[in-house]
């Protein structure tokens, strides 16, 4: 399976342009605390272990890399994918 990053890129833009007009430019977010299940763990048939979360962690280190040199790391995009994750779940209850 592919997927164009320019159409990621778009994608991205238009769902943060749909957050910011059904919330505001500042999103509050109503918890911190959710369940992780590791995507290498996730893609096995048994039942895996589940961790604790916590978005403040997940923001705190992304917000770092405004102000970093150092490039991304593969943690990244899943500390991204809770944060979209957790908008989309504070839209959808609005």
């Amino acid at each position: 399976m592919k997927i164009k990053v320019k159409d990621l890129r778009y994608l991205c833009n238009r769902l943060l342009d749909h957050a910011e007009h059904q919330l505001t430019d500042e999103i509050d977010l109503d918890y911190s605390m959710f369940w992780v299940i590791p995507f290498d763990k996730g893609q096995k048939s048994e039942v895996p272990d589940l961790f604790v979360g916590d978005l403040r962690d997940d923001i705190k280190y992304l917000l770092e890399l405004l102000d970093k040199d150092y490039g991304s790391s593969d943690l990244d995009f899943e500390r991204l994918g809770n944060i979209i994750k957790a908008i989309g779940y504070t839209i959808y209850k609005k």
